[in-house]
């Protein structure tokens, strides 16, 4: 696998997962704009302005999916969308389950081609396809 020429991570808020026989049924996540962090000075920055991410006026990016395949107890395979800057584009999300008493990680990955994206086209970001990897500590919430 090639090592990616940029990089950026961003922090989740809050979410939801609902787990069935260790499979995961359906995830909701809202991903925090203003915690974007990048590998490269000022990127983050550029990439939350107004004609990119709006971080201001669209502060979340929110995914939401359902299992599409659950052949296997470790392996997921989550349809669904994602909304940035109040748009809705299809996802599909594939990756690995592990679980830990009350705990589990989900790792998760995507492809996101370059039309889903909503930048200038003149920008080199925005002429490749994105890879996404998402790692998700899912934890049982206290009995009430």
């Amino acid at each position: 696998m090639r090592r990616a020429l940029l990089w950026a991570r961003i922090d989740g808020g809050t979410g939801t997962a609902v787990l069935d026989d260790q499979v995961i049924r359906q995830i909701e996540l809202l991903l925090d704009v203003d915690s974007l962090h990048t590998g490269v000075p000022f990127l983050a920055r550029w990439l939350c302005g107004t004609e990119r991410l709006d971080a201001a006026h669209h502060p979340h990016i929110r995914i939401d999916a359902v299992s599409s395949s659950c052949s296997w107890a470790d392996t997921v395979v989550l349809d669904g969308t994602f909304e940035i800057r109040g748009r809705r584009h299809q996802l599909h999300l594939d990756g690995e389950l592990t679980r830990f008493g009350d705990r589990a990680v989900a790792w998760l990955n995507c492809d996101l081609p370059h039309q889903a994206r909503h930048s200038r086209p003149r920008h080199w970001p925005t002429r490749h396809r994105l890879r996404i990897q998402l790692i998700a500590e899912l934890i049982r919430p206290p009995p009430r």
